[in-house]
């Protein structure tokens, strides 16, 4: 007797996550032979800055090195904090640690289970110079009130979406299409 295939939940909720627009989108680029670096990731990064409504985006090989990345264009560095939620991967607060920074965890929205703003600002410190709201679930984040918390405090906002699903979908989608 067989094992049953195991879907992922977003297969069992939502249908095949990918299809015909996004394999043929990763076939031309692996194709072109620099799927990293080549023309198709150059355009990808303008047309992602345009889409997010910013000057630049950079492609990265994982979410990790997204955070990373992101904490090391701020600057951030041993004495320095950031804030983020404990209902995360590990990656969230390691791309902190890796830097020297502390880790200080807000608690969650029990409603959403994403960061939970009324609890946030309690959290900051002169030290903290980055909040890491995680979205999860297919669902974002409260971002209006964290977003008036880090202005009024000066801190950074650095969006950690990357097990959100849903967002990604709709960005390959559009990439798919924009590129034909």
């Amino acid at each position: 007797m067989s094992a049953p295939k195991i879907k992922f939940d977003l297969q069992i909720k939502y249908g095949s996550e990918y299809g015909p627009d996004e394999e043929r989108a990763v076939l031309e680029v692996l194709r072109q032979g620099a799927p990293t670096s080549g023309e198709a990731c150059i355009q990808f990064e303008k047309d992602f800055a345009a889409y997010c409504g910013t000057s630049h985006a950079r492609a990265v090989s994982n979410g990790t090195a997204a955070l990373f990345l992101s904490l090391v264009a701020l600057d951030i560095k041993r004495g320095d904090r950031i804030v983020t939620t404990p209902m995360t991967w590990i990656a969230t607060a390691a791309a902190g640690v890796t830097l020297g920074a502390e880790v200080d965890f807000v608690d969650i929205d029990p409603v959403t289970y994403n960061l939970d703003p009324a609890q946030l600002e309690v959290k900051l410190t002169p030290r903290t110079k980055a909040i890491l709201p995680v979205h999860l679930y297919g669902q974002c984040c409260d971002m209006d009130p964290i977003l008036t918390v880090a202005k009024r405090h000066n801190v950074a906002v650095v969006e950690d979406w990357y097990s959100n699903r849903r967002c990604w979908r709709n960005l390959v989608l559009m990439y798919a299409e924009n590129s034909r």
